[in-house]
């Protein structure tokens, strides 16, 4: 099999779709097909690929539309598939179209960590590395045999911003590694129809779950080092930490710790300091400095809880 022969489709909705699509373009292998959806808000990342891939072939999908996607596939005559941000499960129907190759693509260190907010949970649980990975699709979720990992460090304390720039930058030249190893070992005849000739064993790891709006809450009963990371896992391009002040919701954006307030006898969430450019809040252990925030503080205000 050669490039020519490949009827690549992405299809995805995010900033790490937009740049596995734009290395791809630039490498020469430009996509049949780009399927994407609607903003609907669930995806803090998301990227208008219509509009930005307007001279290729794209079409949104609404409410994750099964058979649109097996119709436009089908019609398109693809024969490699490339899940790259996509937050809905594949049917197995589109698995099994025949004669096309479906390598998914998730931000973790499979088989550890398969599931939801890979990236926001690693920053969060203080993780000192990750894994950029490609596998080839299965009924399982983030479960099929893997073909390309690709090893990422993290920095102590970084925010989820510089964990994404490393993704985006890998997933450009990784992706290309991907086609090509497909091209030489001809993949597509071997792994095609996965769903039907492959018995999948059981994988070791973990799965992580959904996470929901309490999740981003700040409590200041929490240590200093939790909060951090809490706010660290959802910086930009994601929602952001929040705390809750006498009913409202206010954004926390960037914090730091404060090792020298280590009084036991102060109770958490107590204001310590607050000036222009310092809010200061006791926590478990010690305190924290919130340096970005949107908190409107009410005149006389001692506890933010």
């Amino acid at each position: 099999m050669v490039k020519n022969k490949l009827r690549i489709c992405i299809l995805g909705s995010t900033m790490i779709a937009d740049s596995a699509i734009n290395a791809l373009i630039k490498n020469d292998i430009k996509p049949i097909l780009i399927l994407t959806n609607f903003k609907d808000g669930y995806n803090n990342d998301w990227v208008n690929l219509k509009k930005k891939y307007c001279k290729i072939n794209c079409h949104e999908i609404k409410n994750n539309n099964q058979q649109k996607i097996i119709s436009l596939l089908i019609k398109n005559k693809i024969n490699l598939l490339f899940c790259i941000g996509w937050s809905h499960i594949l049917s197995k129907q589109i698995l099994n179209i025949s004669n096309m190759l479906v390598i998914g693509h998730h931000p973790s260190q499979l088989p550890n960590n398969r599931g939801k907010h890979p990236l926001i949970w690693a920053i969060f649980l203080g993780l000192s590395s990750t894994a950029s990975t490609f596998f080839i699709m299965d009924k399982g979720i983030d479960a099929g045999k893997i073909i390309e990992q690709t090893k990422i460090d993290i920095k102590k304390n970084s925010p989820v911003t510089d964990l994404y720039i490393k993704i985006q930058k890998i997933i450009s030249y990784q992706i290309i590694k991907v086609v090509k190893m497909i091209i030489l070992k001809d993949y597509i005849t071997k792994y095609s129809n996965l769903n039907k000739i492959h018995k999948r064993k059981l994988l070791l790891g973990n799965y992580w779950r959904r996470r929901n709006h309490e999740d981003g809450k700040i409590d200041f009963r929490m240590n200093s080092l939790s909060i951090l990371n809490l706010v660290n896992s959802l910086s930009k391009p994601y929602i952001g930490a929040h705390v809750e002040f006498r009913g409202k919701i206010y954004k926390v954006w960037k914090v730091r710790i404060v090792k020298r307030y280590k009084d036991k006898n102060i109770e958490p969430g107590k204001i310590i300091i607050k000036s222009r450019n310092s809010l200061i809040i006791k926590t478990y252990d010690s305190a924290i400095d919130l340096l970005k925030h949107e908190i409107m503080l009410t005149k006389g205000a001692k506890y933010i809880q």
